[in-house]
Formats: structure tokens, C-alpha cells, sequence
């Protein structure tokens, strides 16, 4: 009965998966042909249920103003909740709004926390970003070789200017040779 139980609890939740799934890919069609209003009730309703995906688009929507009058704020708000489901684009997001002000108070400290998730996931972008701030040491300390490694890890995932900001980053420091 146990096992009976279980299997119907596991369908269940693969059901509701899919659904979620299914009601995400709505949005984003309703998204892309320009539908903003049914967009933002399926990515409304997703979104208060956790979906992270769900949560980055509704940021986005905010910051944007699609369907709705822009609204930064709002937008920080959505892009946090989904950062903190580990969403490695609404992390970079967040990140952004904290280093510029946008929808929160500045904060260049927190703003490398999130680029520094981000990055640890793979975004470049916030590799790049991570790595400016560690080079200006701007909200956290100066570390020139932490800046070289995030650097040549957004230039290695194809972004020029990272490649061009590690050509100018001063030569590694030599080590002493022992006699």
C-alpha cells in the first residue's frame, strides 16, 4: 500500500511538473508575440509558486515595462526571489541592480556577492563584472589575481572586452627563486 501511495505522489508531482512546464512555455509564447498581459498571468501564477524561471521573466517584464509601466523595483524584488531558487541569471541580475541602484539601494558589496553565484554557475557576464570589481577592488578588497581568473573566464567564454581588460591587469608577480 506503502509503495501504492507513493507512486501516486510521485505522479502527481511529475503531473504538476509538467504543467508548470507546459504553462511556462505559454508564457513565453504569449511573451514573444507580444501578448504581455496573458504572459504576465502565467508567469504570475508560476512565480508565486516558486518556479524561478517564472520569477526572472516577471523581473524582467518589470524592468522593461512590457504590458506595464517599468517598474525597477518591483523588478529587484522578482529578480532576488528567483536568485535565491539559484536561478545563475536572475543572481546576475540582482547583482546588476545592486551595483547600479536599479530598483534598490546601491551596494557594491552585496552586487559581488551575487555576480561571484552567477559566475560560480557559469554566467560570463558576471564573471566580467565580478572580475571589475575585484580589479578596482570596488565593494570588496583589491585582488588583481582573482580579477585575472574571473577575466579569463568570461574571455574564454567569448567576451572581448574581458580579453582586452586582461591584457591591461598588471604582470603576476614574480616568485622568488630559492637558493
Amino acid at each position: 500500500m506503502r509503495r501504492f501511495i507513493c507512486a501516486v505522489l510521485m505522479c502527481g508531482a511529475a503531473l504538476l511538473s509538467c504543467a508548470q512546464q507546459s504553462s511556462y512555455d505559454e508564457g513565453l509564447n504569449m511573451l514573444q508575440s507580444g501578448n504581455y498581459i496573458e504572459a504576465f498571468k502565467c508567469f504570475g501564477s508560476l512565480a508565486k509558486e516558486g518556479n524561478g524561471d517564472a520569477q526572472y521573466q516577471l523581473g524582467l517584464m518589470y524592468l522593461d515595462g512590457l504590458g506595464m509601466k517599468s517598474n525597477p523595483e518591483e523588478a529587484a524584488y522578482w529578480f532576488r526571489r528567483a536568485a535565491r531558487n539559484g536561478h545563475a541569471l536572475a543572481q546576475f541580475e540582482i547583482g546588476y541592480c545592486f551595483a547600479t541602484g536599479t530598483g534598490v539601494q546601491q551596494d557594491l558589496r552585496i552586487a559581488g556577492e551575487w555576480y561571484w553565484r552567477a559566475a560560480e554557475q557559469g554566467d560570463a557576464d558576471a564573471a566580467f563584472y565580478l572580475a571589475r570589481l575585484y580589479r578596482d577592488g570596488v565593494g570588496m578588497p583589491r585582488d588583481i589575481e582573482k580579477a585575472r581568473y574571473y577575466y579569463t573566464r568570461a574571455a574564454k567564454a567569448g567576451i572581448p572586452e574581458a580579453e582586452a581588460e586582461l591584457k591591461d591587469l598588471p604582470a603576476p608577480a614574480k616568485r622568488p627563486r630559492r637558493k
